[in-house]
């Protein structure tokens, strides 16, 4: 048995059925998460965005067969307490934030830019937990960081994945840089 969250296998419990390690269930009620809401995941494709780019929910990060058929190689999970399928021989910038009104995204933006831009081997993947709000804005930032104007980086992506929308703070973010 592992943990669902950090991949240990050292202390795992169960908790509503999954099983986690007692230091991620710990940490999760000290920063006030919610471990209930953490399921096990089918596999859903990812969104192609550009011919290098893809986004995606949890559920795009399951199969690696076929993450590898994608030419999936690179991989940015945008978020805190997400279960992480991690694969060996794929590279991952984990980033660390919330969906909320009061996380400041500008510091990962030439993070994710850079690490999106550097892959010349094969494709990268964005994902947060539903492929709505984080991910979105680590693309539309990427795509204005190759020369789209916010507008043009919104209309792009929500014309390839319509379920897209990055909440209010994200979006001045994105335009004030």
């Amino acid at each position: 048995m592992e943990c669902i969250l950090c991949k240990t296998t050292e202390n795992i419990i169960k908790f509503n059925g999954l099983n986690i390690c007692i230091s991620c269930k710990e940490l999760s009620v000290k920063e006030n998460h919610r471990i209930e809401n953490i399921h096990m995941h089918e596999y859903v494709a990812p969104t192609e965005v550009l011919p290098n780019l893809y986004i995606g929910s949890i559920n795009s990060s399951v199969s690696e067969e076929k993450l590898r058929n994608l030419r999936i190689n690179k991989i940015i999970i945008a978020g805190k307490f997400i279960n992480k399928y991690m694969h060996e021989g794929f590279e991952y910038l984990e980033l660390l934030i919330d969906d909320s009104l009061e996380q400041d995204m500008s510091y990962f933006f030439d993070i994710s830019s850079k690490f999106i831009a550097e892959n010349n081997t094969g494709n990268t993947l964005v994902y947060c937990y539903s492929g709505i709000s984080r991910s979105a804005t680590i693309v539309i930032n990427y795509l204005m960081k190759i020369g789209m104007p916010y507008d043009d980086a919104y209309t792009l992506l929500k014309s390839k994945k319509n379920n897209i929308c990055p909440n209010t703070n994200f979006v001045n973010q994105l335009k004030n840089q």
